[in-house]
């Protein structure tokens, strides 16, 4: 039982246990409204494995019914599942062929996946391109003051930078809502556990390690993001900043691996292998000391005075919202269609330049934090192109290139 209550706290705390009870009153709903010869409405555990799989049939047909098609007809089984499992329930039925039939049965009607496969091509997303990400540079960093309105494009540029050259989702990176907002607790077995949306997988300061050698020798020492670096680096920048061999990055991501979700840290690294790569552990260099966040901020959180009297200082972190808004007018400044780039534009632009480079699968998947053996890289984010890279050379590949369609596109536009 202490395992158990074990289990039911963390699935609390990852946000998970409203999903399986969600399904599982659901289901117990279902079973009450079941009439006719045969169905005198048994408790569960009353019932033989033939009663069971028939009743699961039928549920699996009123979710068909009621909208619901394949993934999320799979996703309320397996929630089904798991909660029988925690009460010692038999789950065999699970494994029946009626049951595996009856779920493939939903995946659609030929109507709904025509639909839904136009709506995918009337809103297509497009890789971004390397080019593309460096005039992101130009338009949100290079010249921009360091006021509130300065390091809030500033922030922009360096989510652009981060996104595509990791592959990180935009939620990795800053804060995808802003601020969350506290929940009630809950009370499970007496034990009192905190309830959330989702763990907060935002990139903080105390996530990132900077790798500085001594003066006068070569050995390195590790500084930690926030005030440390800024303590480090304050004074002359410029000659300070040099000292920074690279930084390492750790991406708290999930993965999903035949429905269990595991939270694990991605360890990524911003060196100086080429001049882009320069430019951007010095630009997030620059950025500590300027913008001062804290060790336990977000990276994107700057203080900035407000012009007022009593000199306010003024908190703030980046959101997706801001960058996707950043992302649609560096397209427009472009003259490309804002409609068809987003924060995933950052995501499939690394995919497809891995893919089209070269790059053996499983090392690209672990560049963008996929599982080594994830299919949804080629099917959902490695476009086809004729050659392609990221901003580092650490990788094998023949270097720097980028997309041959959207490179021309953007040059193109600019007269080039």
């Amino acid at each position: 039982m202490k395992n158990v209550t074990s289990f039911l706290e963390l699935s609390c705390i990852q946000g998970t246990w409203d999903q399986y009870e969600k399904h599982w009153k659901g289901w117990v709903a279902y079973l009450q409204t079941v009439k006719g010869p045969g169905f005198a409405n048994p408790r569960l555990e009353e019932m033989d494995h033939y009663d069971k799989v028939i009743r699961m049939v039928l549920f699996i047909k009123h979710l068909y019914d009621s909208g619901l098609r394949k993934q999320r007809v799979l996703a309320a089984i397996a929630a089904i599942s798991a909660k029988m499992q925690l009460l010692a329930c038999d789950t065999s039925l699970f494994k029946d062929a009626i049951i595996v039939r009856a779920k493939n049965g939903t995946v659609g009607t030929n109507e709904e996946l025509e639909e839904a496969n136009s709506k995918k091509l009337r809103n297509p997303t497009v890789p971004m391109a390397l080019e593309m990400v460096l005039e992101g540079r130009v338009m949100y960093w290079v010249g921009k003051a360091w006021d509130a309105l300065g390091m809030n494009a500033r922030a922009i540029w360096l989510c652009l930078a981060l996104g595509f050259n990791f592959g990180c989702r935009i939620g990795h990176v800053t804060l995808r809502r802003g601020k969350a907002k506290k929940k009630n607790p809950v009370l499970l077995d007496g034990v009192t556990t905190p309830k959330r949306d989702n763990p907060d997988h935002s990139l903080k300061c105390k996530h990132m390690k900077f790798y500085v050698k001594q003066v006068g020798s070569e050995a390195l020492s590790i500084i930690r993001g926030g005030e440390e670096i800024r303590n480090f680096l304050k004074g002359n920048l410029k000659s300070r900043v040099t000292l920074v061999v690279f930084l390492e990055i750790s991406f708290l991501t999930s993965k999903t691996v035949r429905k269990v979700t595991t939270n694990v840290v991605d360890v990524k690294k911003v060196g100086r292998s080429t001049p882009e790569e320069v430019v951007l552990l010095e630009d997030i260099c620059e950025w500590m000391v300027k913008a001062m966040p804290k060790l336990e901020d977000e990276l994107t959180c700057r203080y900035a005075k407000r012009n007022n009297a009593k000199g306010t200082i003024d908190r703030k972190v980046i959101t997706a919202g801001e960058v996707n808004l950043g992302i649609k007018g560096l397209a427009v400044s472009l003259k490309l269609p804002p409609e068809m780039f987003s924060s995933r534009s950052l995501r499939s632009g690394l995919a497809t330049h891995l893919t089209a480079q070269g790059v053996p699968k499983e090392l690209r998947n672990q560049v963008g934090g996929w599982t080594k053996t994830s299919r949804v890289v080629d099917n959902h984010y490695a476009h086809r192109a004729a050659v392609g890279g990221t901003m580092s050379n650490d990788l094998e590949g023949p270097g720097i290139w980028s997309l041959d369609s959207v490179r021309h596109m953007v040059r193109q536009r600019k007269g080039l």
